[in-house]
């Protein structure tokens, strides 16, 4: 065979076996993304199975996971609220106790400085106090936090009573996940401890919407006995206020910061040395100890009531307010064109205010910025004026470009 001849064969050859090598390539590369796409759809499934799973806690994952089975698949028509119907279910706001006797109770907030809450603990147990935790929920799933609130409940006697899920504005929430917060919380103590844990109080953030009737509603239908705030913020005041402040019957609101503790623990020791007793925010109240059971159900399976129906009665809301009513004026506003729906949060601020005074200038009424009730009868009326100019985002401002860097290198 010549010289060129071989050349000629072994230049096929070459080619064939690159062919070959090319097709195996993309062969793989079809079975990896076949793979891939099966997963994906796995995935994809499984979060549309997820739907159908009630709301629990779960050790592992930390989270709540919640679902809303739709059997249609179509989203269901959600009426337009009624501020004036029907009658508002309210629980009661506790600050202080009426009793003159030498009792007071400390409430500590937020709980997630682990070594703060620690030496927290130390100080009350050493001064003979009980003191009433209010930790997140999301909070509570860790382990620290969860032995944490185990020794206090278990061995100080302490209390731990409802902060809700994480630090969201409850009223400001949908009534789902405005439920979710409350029923979460409550699950991550009785996960922490084990044990059927009956709460009596829920502290909302800032001491704010204790007028929205669906958690009023949501908070009766699961055997609490209301609100609770504070008397005095330690936070705002310095030991020798602390020690000028006592008086019987205060609940002392204390945060877990190195400062707020250093300030808890010489208060403690001023408050034993004028023989008052520190007791938790229940007994102080006059309700019986938080009980502590047996669960009846498995603490993990058991799933979310879900809130009864509510209704709403007008109130005159004005500046400063935070309410759920407050954000339901919002969105009825925004929908006439007087504010944008972005700003619907639940807080009465000054865009709320001047949209307000616009509409009630559209409504020849006395243009004062509060949503009184003769105000709410107009603005939910059928043939509520919209806004002669409609409120409209303001672009965001164009970046100014700049200068490309001329440097030498």
């Amino acid at each position: 065979m010549s010289r060129k001849s071989y050349n000629r064969q072994d230049r096929l050859f070459r080619v064939i076996v690159s062919v070959l090598l090319v097709s195996c390539a993309v062969l793989v590369a079809a079975i990896a993304l076949q793979s891939k796409w099966n997963e994906r759809h796995s995935d994809a499934q499984a979060v549309v199975n997820a739907t159908a799973v009630p709301l629990v806690v779960t050790p592992n994952a930390d989270v709540l996971q919640t679902a809303l089975p739709d059997e249609t698949g179509e989203p269901e028509e959600t009426p337009r609220p009624n501020l004036l119907t029907g009658t508002q279910v309210g629980m009661p706001v506790y600050s202080q106790s009426e009793s003159n006797e030498k009792r007071i109770a400390i409430a500590l907030d937020d709980c997630t400085n682990l070594t703060q809450l620690r030496a927290a603990i130390d100080a009350a147990v050493e001064n003979g106090a009980k003191l009433t935790l209010f930790p997140y929920g999301n909070r509570v799933t860790g382990a620290e936090l969860s032995a944490l609130v185990r020794e206090s409940i278990l061995e100080h006697g302490f209390e731990v009573e409802n902060r809700g899920w994480d630090t969201q504005k409850i009223y400001a929430l949908d009534t789902l996940d405005m439920a979710k917060q409350i029923w979460g919380s409550q699950v991550a103590v009785e996960y922490a401890l084990g044990k059927d844990y009956a709460m009596h109080l829920l502290m909302p953030s800032g001491g704010q919407g204790t007028t929205d009737p669906r958690t009023c509603a949501y908070l009766q239908q699961l055997g609490y006995d209301g609100f609770v705030t504070w008397s005095y913020v330690a936070a705002s005041a310095n030991v020798d206020s602390l020690r000028l402040g006592l008086k019987p019957g205060l609940i002392y609101l204390f945060s877990c910061t190195e400062s707020d503790v250093q300030k808890l623990s010489m208060f403690l020791q001023f408050v034993a040395e004028r023989e008052y007793e520190v007791v938790t925010v229940s007994e102080l109240l006059g309700f019986a100890p938080v009980e502590v059971s047996e669960p009846q159900v498995d603490l993990m399976s058991q799933p979310m009531p879900i809130p009864e129906e509510y209704e709403l009665v007008a109130m005159e809301f004005a500046r400063g307010d935070r309410a759920w009513q407050v954000k339901l004026i919002q969105q009825r506003l925004a929908e006439l064109g007087y504010m944008l729906s972005t700003e619907a949060d639940g807080a009465l601020g000054d865009g709320t205010v001047q949209a307000i005074m616009n509409f009630q200038a559209e409504c020849g009424l006395p243009c004062t910025g509060i949503a009184n009730v003769e105000t709410q009868n107009l603005l939910f009326a059928e043939d509520a004026p919209t806004a002669p100019i409609r409120v409209t985002p303001t672009p965001a401002p164009t970046p100014t470009p700049q200068p490309e860097n001329t440097t030498a290198e």
